[in-house]
């Protein structure tokens, strides 16, 4: 509690959905060999990575500078919305060949 306002300890999300859990996933994919080409694992990070870190910027407070962008998102939420799009991308793009 801060400034008499309840806060969300972000950071420990981040750390706990964009480190510990993407890595166990990724870890679970890779050992049990479930992709099929090059690059999957990659597009799945970035698939991954964005959408916890989509989810997680609700629970934190924008830039003071930078404020809302558009469709009351975040900076980083547009960023992360604009990886996860090519992140599915480069899954299509690697599994067609």
């Amino acid at each position: 509690r801060i400034d008499n306002l309840f806060r969300h300890p972000s950071q420990i999300y981040e750390a706990i959905f964009e480190g510990i859990i993407l890595f166990i996933l990724l870890n679970f994919v890779f050992k049990k060999l479930i992709y099929k080409s090059p690059g999957f694992i990659s597009a799945l990070f970035l698939i991954l990575y964005s959408l916890f870190r989509f989810f997680i910027e609700f629970t934190r407070e924008p830039d003071v500078q930078i404020g809302y962008i558009l469709f009351n998102l975040s900076l980083g939420q547009l960023l992360s919305f604009l990886f996860f799009m090519f992140g599915i991308f480069l899954f299509y793009k690697k599994n067609d060949s």
